[in-house]
């Protein structure tokens, strides 16, 4: 279940605006958020979200209790490094990239789907470092990756779908394909590490998910 909080959260009927200051979930925020409702099932929201612009048209399905929301969104621009930094500060990437997907809230299950891509911005790195790329490992299925070095790694690409669907996520890799395996992160021109994904075993459930990323967390410095 998806938890949420508010910090200045306001609404005004006779304009049709609402917005907050700062919305936090788990330990990411949303920061300068406005909205517009068109009526009273359907509208468009702005936000900030580390570095990006970030916007959302949803339509309220069916008016009761808890509503169940349909939604899309586009966040262009993220500080991967901040994005990241938030979620576990001994994993660093640095970079930027763009999210768009859609989803839902509630409804029987969450479910949402988002592609992403890095891109490259002038001045800014496009690195990694050791316990980046072993969590992103555990979280692609990937087998285990044993330490060789405490530098960066640099990285040409990062591009794939996530989706959660009646409690499990599958991940799939867009940065290319080699048989049964797609790339969610391709390696630098000269040197970094690929990291691949194997559609046969993409999907996990969400359980299995956050024991897999306890423990690879637990084991970066190891």
């Amino acid at each position: 279940m998806l938890n949420y909080e508010f910090q200045n959260f306001y609404i005004d009927l006779k304009e049709n605006n609402f917005g907050a200051d700062r919305i936090s979930f788990y330990k990411l925020s949303a920061d300068n958020v406005k909205g517009k409702f068109n009526d009273i099932t359907q509208g468009y929201i702005s936000f900030s979200f580390y570095g990006g612009n970030g916007s959302i048209t949803y339509i309220i399905e069916e008016m009761c209790a808890k509503p169940p929301v349909s939604f899309k969104l586009g966040i262009k621009n993220i500080n991967i490094s901040r994005l990241v930094h938030a979620l576990n500060e001994d994993i660093y990437v640095s970079g930027v990239i763009d999210a768009e997907g859609k989803g839902s809230i509630n409804k029987p299950e969450p479910d949402l789907d988002i592609t992403f891509k890095s891109r490259k911005k002038k001045g800014v790195k496009q690195v990694m470092n050791f316990g980046a790329i072993k969590v992103i490992a555990s979280l692609s299925g990937g087998s285990a990756i044993k330490s060789f070095g405490t530098s960066d790694f640099p990285y040409g690409m990062i591009a794939g779908r996530a989706v959660i669907d009646n409690g499990y996520l599958t991940i799939e890799g867009l940065a290319g394909r080699k048989g049964h395996q797609e790339l969610l992160i391709k390696k630098g021109m000269f040197k970094g590490i690929n990291l691949f994904i194997d559609r046969r075993f993409n999907t996990i459930e969400i359980q299995d998910l956050r024991d897999r990323i306890i423990h690879a967390i637990e084991t970066i410095k190891k």
